[in-house]
Order: C-alpha cells, then sequence, then structure tokens
C-alpha cells in the first residue's frame, strides 16, 4: 500500500482548501483499507435479531389502551352531535298538545317538564354519579354558533336560539348537557 507523502508540520493549514488538500489523499488509503475489510453476515444477522428483542412492538390490544383519550374525546363529541341533533329536530315539532309526542313514551304534551328531559353525558356515568354538589346553568346558544360547529341548523332557524342547561360538578368541570324547547321554558 502506497501512503500518501508526509505533510511539512512546519506549515499550519489556515483554510478549509488547504485542510482539505491534506486530508484527501489520506482519506483515499483509508477507503482503499476498508473496501478489503467485510464484516461476517453472522454478525449482522445477530445484530438485527438483538434489536428486535430489545425493541419489540406493543400488541395492537396495548396500543389501542394508550389511546383512550382520542375514543373518550371522539365518543363525547359523536353523543353531543347526536344529542343536538335529535334537540333541533324536537325543536321544529309542533309542540301543541294536539301534536303526537315524540320519544316521550305516552306523556302527552302537558305533562312534559324540562325535568323529564334527560341530560347527555359528556364524560363517564360514574363521574356525574360520584359527584356531591352539581349545579345546573342555562345558557341561550345562538344558532349560528351550533351552525358553525356543524351541527345541522334549519335555514330559517338560523338567527334564533335554543336553551341550552349544563350540569358542572363540584370542580367547575361540565359533566353533561341538556336542550330544552322553548315551550317548556
Amino acid at each position: 500500500m502506497q501512503y500518501p507523502e508526509e505533510h511539512n508540520s512546519e506549515l499550519k493549514p489556515t483554510t478549509p482548501e488547504e485542510v482539505d488538500a491534506i486530508l484527501r489523499p489520506w482519506i483515499g488509503v483509508l477507503r482503499q483499507e476498508m473496501q478489503t475489510q467485510t464484516m461476517p453476515s453472522q454478525v449482522e444477522l445477530a445484530l438485527m435479531a438483538k434489536f428486535k428483542a430489545q425493541h419489540r412492538p406493543a400488541p395492537w390490544y396495548q396500543r389501542i389502551g394508550e389511546m383512550y383519550w382520542q375514543w373518550a374525546s371522539g365518543i363525547a363529541v359523536a353523543i353531543l352531535t347526536l344529542s343536538v341533533t335529535i334537540q333541533t329536530s324536537r325543536l321544529d315539532q309542533d309542540w301543541s298538545p294536539s301534536a303526537s309526542p315524540i320519544a316521550f313514551g305516552n306523556a302527552g304534551v302537558e305533562d312534559l317538564h324540562s325535568e323529564n328531559i334527560p341530560f347527555v353525558a359528556l364524560g363517564s356515568g360514574e363521574e356525574i354519579v360520584m359527584q356531591d354538589n352539581m349545579r345546573i346553568v342555562q345558557a341561550e346558544v345562538p344558532h349560528a354558533m351550533l351552525a358553525s360547529m356543524g351541527i345541522s341548523v334549519s335555514p330559517d332557524q338560523v338567527g334564533g336560539s335554543s336553551t341550552a342547561e349544563m350540569l358542572y360538578g363540584a370542580n367547575n368541570q361540565p359533566l353533561a348537557v341538556r336542550f330544552v324547547p322553548h315551550s317548556l321554558k
């Protein structure tokens, strides 16, 4: 193997080009020497097997458990959307005594009170049961805001509003929501 000529050590390289000019022949020699060297194939196989043993992917049922908050959030949004859709469709109904009751069993409209309309839980039911002090906060929700959130609202009612009642726990976290028809206020 032929090695490059020795560099004069009295001269110090000052620019990157001078450093490259000094190192380039040595790097070429190193590349030639490395091409003659080979690694046994068993070493690569052993390293790959050791890596797979140390870094095994989690089973599918454990990966789903890590994403519980995504599942819970998706279900909560779906339930809220469904409840708002149902409640807004109920607001479109004629609430006169001659109208047939919808989804309230055999009770007539005169028997309806806002207490008979169930809340839709935003989280788990266990959280609501474990609460000691709860309060109901009533608010007018504009239909335009509901429409901007993707909830279907009939075009003739976009300027109106609905009454929403939120159930809050002792830690001021919303626990459940319900929409009250205007005729029951």
